[in-house]
């Protein structure tokens, strides 16, 4: 009876806890929320004027701040609100066409 308490305890948590799963489209600069049961919606065509390049990764940050990497290196904000982007930094550039590609 107790390990079945403290794995009902551990599943409850589990789906308490979990996260929310967004997906990039780069080449269309959208973003979508991916479901539990692997539905999507999209939540914003985003503006990356700024970067003039590709999108290659999102990420979150804890405050919920969004960030996007363009493939040419450039960082970026996503308002998930309206779109806007805001550029903030930028890798050096390489000899390869489209090198940067994700934020991990």
């Amino acid at each position: 009876m107790k390990k079945f308490i403290l794995v009902t305890l551990l599943l409850l948590n589990f789906v308490t806890y979990s996260q929310e799963t967004y997906v990039v489209d780069g080449l269309h600069n959208q973003i979508f929320k991916l479901e539990s049961n692997f539905s999507y919606s999209l939540v914003v065509t985003f503006s990356n004027q700024s970067a003039n390049s590709h999108t290659g990764d999102i990420a979150i940050a804890p405050n919920g701040l969004m960030y996007g990497l363009a493939r040419n290196g450039k960082i970026f904000t996503i308002n998930l609100s309206d779109g806007t982007t805001q550029m903030i930094s930028e890798f050096p550039p390489t000899n390869q066409l489209n090198s940067y590609v994700s934020l991990t």
